[in-house]
């Protein structure tokens, strides 16, 4: 099965746009995660699978419980989830929102309000870290079919 469930590439390209918003808010605060003045975390994040929920039971069906493991650290096993989901949804129902799991990539890129040239030194450093950070993770989003961010599937009801 397409594991992007046939659904419009803008639709996703939405998605990974808030997912990158997400990432930034998170990342924000210089002083928590010890940055420069010059230098930001943003994500490059990649979507894995996407979920449509339609309906009120599509909501059900995204918090009933399933009868294999799934390691939510691991691609392939959260493409067969969403797999598992996708089948289990009714198309016939009103659509109400989305489920985006994506791939988080932590890039450092130089801090759009720092006014003045990156040094050769700082450049090197921001190449540096992106080149050695092979640290990933995995994490969703859920948003409305307005494309809207909401923080849980019960959210969508109609």
């Amino acid at each position: 099965m397409n594991r992007y469930n046939d659904i419009d590439p803008t639709i996703i390209q939405k998605g990974i746009a808030l997912a990158k918003q997400k990432i930034e808010a998170h990342y924000s605060d210089k002083f928590t995660y010890a940055l420069p003045d010059w230098a930001m975390l943003t994500g490059n994040p990649e979507a894995i699978a996407v979920v449509p929920i339609y309906g009120n039971e599509g909501i059900l069906v995204t918090k009933r419980r399933v009868d294999f493991e799934v390691d939510f650290n691991d691609e392939r096993s959260i493409i067969y989830y969403t797999n598992h989901l996708n089948n289990q949804m009714n198309a016939d129902l009103p659509l109400l929102g989305y489920l985006l799991f994506y791939k988080n990539i932590l890039i450092l890129q130089k801090d759009p309000s720092y006014a003045l040239d990156l040094s050769d030194f700082e450049s090197a450093e921001i190449i540096s870290y992106n080149r050695n950070n092979i640290s990933t993770d995995f994490s969703l989003i859920i948003f409305n079919k307005d494309l809207e961010l909401v923080a849980t599937t019960t959210d969508l009801q109609d």
